[in-house]
């Protein structure tokens, strides 16, 4: 049978660390900032930063909500009805095996088909979970789409910053890259057996003025179950070099023409969110096949079960049940270990010395 506990276990963790990423990118753009300064633009993209931060406070209280209900909850009700329904069928099957009737096999798909049900809840539910995904992260490129046409316009009309703006750009776009190539790494890492979920978020000083304030503040998140310490360390010596490297150029600037040359860090808050919404997805996707790959085989079984014109070809479903049964009897556990977990938030400023 294709139903294996290790793929299923292996594709929930996936899909779960991309959710947490996502939590942890909302709670990262809930704390950026921009400090107010005396120009046309500023109410324009401070409004643009506030919506997106509207945006994500929902998702950053329920989004966890959403998927221990949507998949932790439903995949192990989905294996409870498997269980508990073990003994009955297994019963029946025996009888059948010792001797065989219409009137057991007739038991046996009737008993079969109730499973369907649950089975098919799993993709309804992940179904909703995806369109609440994707009509968050259509909102989302709105405002990001937004934010970074606001943001062109702005350096564009500094000409004489034109060399500065163009470096740090650089440097923000090759940070952005580092962040995504670590985060991923943190996603991807050996989860761990221990209970609690880790996650870090860092305030980045971007255009710091004075000993712990600056100009910009970019907020990044990272959360995983994984074991990943080493890698969170990684990436937030990756982060502050970075920003060392992006402080060392504004440094001949006066403070709003550093805040101009350094509007682009904003737009890593939206950009991270909408690269989790995009991870989510297709980790939900390959959790998707997984779940329709058995709605598919119990329907092949049932199938067999019905046409089966004597107790050797009926009973060979019962393998099949059985085997489905020792492999839920690995997934449940797993699916309640995850939503037990709770998380467990640490955060780093990165730039205030």
């Amino acid at each position: 049978m294709s139903f294996q506990a290790s793929q299923i276990q292996e594709e929930t963790n996936l899909s779960m660390n991309a959710m947490l990423m996502l939590n942890s990118s909302c709670q990262g753009l809930i704390q950026s900032n921009i400090e107010e300064v005396d120009t046309p633009w500023y109410p324009i993209l401070s409004g643009e930063l506030r919506n997106a931060e509207e945006l994500v406070i929902d998702w950053r209280n329920n989004g966890f909500l959403y998927f221990k209900y949507a998949i932790l909850n439903t995949m192990t009700t989905t294996g409870q009805e498997f269980l508990n329904n073990q003994t009955v069928i297994d019963n029946l099957y025996n009888q059948l095996n010792s001797n065989y009737s219409v009137t057991l096999k007739e038991k046996i798909v009737s008993q079969l088909q109730k499973l369907a049900a649950p089975i098919s809840n799993i993709s309804v539910q992940m179904e909703a979970y995806s369109q609440k995904l994707t009509e968050f992260g259509s909102k989302m490129q709105v405002i990001h789409s937004n934010m970074e046409s606001t943001i062109s316009k702005v350096q564009a009309e500094e000409s004489v910053l034109k060399d500065e703006i163009n470096e740090i750009n650089k440097k923000i776009e090759n940070l952005r890259k580092q962040i995504k190539i670590d985060r991923e790494a943190i996603a991807k890492a050996k989860a761990a057996r221990k209970k609690g979920i880790l996650e870090t978020i860092f305030g980045v000083l971007l255009a710091p003025f004075t000993l712990g304030a600056s100009l910009i503040l970019a907020g990044i998140g990272v959360a995983s179950i994984t074991e990943a310490e080493s890698d969170i360390s990684n990436m937030e010596n990756s982060i502050s070099g970075y920003q060392k490297s992006i402080a060392g150029d504004q440094i001949n600037l006066s403070k709003d023409q550093v805040e101009v040359a350094t509007l682009k860090s904003l737009l890593l808050g939206t950009g991270m969110t909408l690269d989790d919404m995009n991870l989510i997805s297709s980790s939900l996707q390959v959790l998707k096949v997984s779940w329709s790959a058995l709605g598919t085989e119990l329907g092949q079984i049932i199938s067999k079960t019905e046409k089966a014109e004597n107790a050797q070809e009926a009973v060979v479903g019962q393998a099949w049940f059985d085997a489905a049964c020792l492999e839920w009897k690995t997934i449940i556990p797993h699916a309640e270990n995850l939503d037990n977990r709770t998380i467990q938030t640490k955060h780093i400023s990165i730039g205030n010395k």
